[in-house]
């Protein structure tokens, strides 16, 4: 009976820790594609040139997009001379992600 009782807590441990790691990779994931994305938007490069550079921005800008979007709603771009403009909305996101990423891992 004390076996069970023990493989019982020791098979919890071992979900919530798995728990914990893939809460931890995906949040890493999306920390990385917003830090890709923030980069690339400082570089003048073409993306329609060279079709796998387009294709992996569009895929960065759709998985990125709805964690961005609200915060791009908050604070407004601060326009800059000839037509440029900063966002500073990834920042932010960038901020709450680890926020909200250690409230996850601490709950767990």
């Amino acid at each position: 009976m004390h076996s069970l009782i023990f493989l019982n807590i020791v098979c919890e441990g071992v979900i919530v820790i798995y728990l914990k790691n893939v809460v931890n990779i995906l949040f890493e994931v999306l920390y990385f594609l917003i830090l890709v994305r923030l980069l690339f938007s400082f570089l003048p490069v073409n993306p329609y040139n060279i079709p796998l550079l387009e294709k992996t921005l569009r895929f960065i800008y759709q998985v990125t997009e709805p964690f961005l979007a609200p915060f791009r709603r908050l604070i407004p771009h601060l326009r800059m001379g000839g037509g440029a403009y900063l966002d500073f909305s990834p920042i932010l996101a960038l901020l709450i992600l680890g926020i909200l990423r250690r409230l996850l891992l601490r709950i767990l």
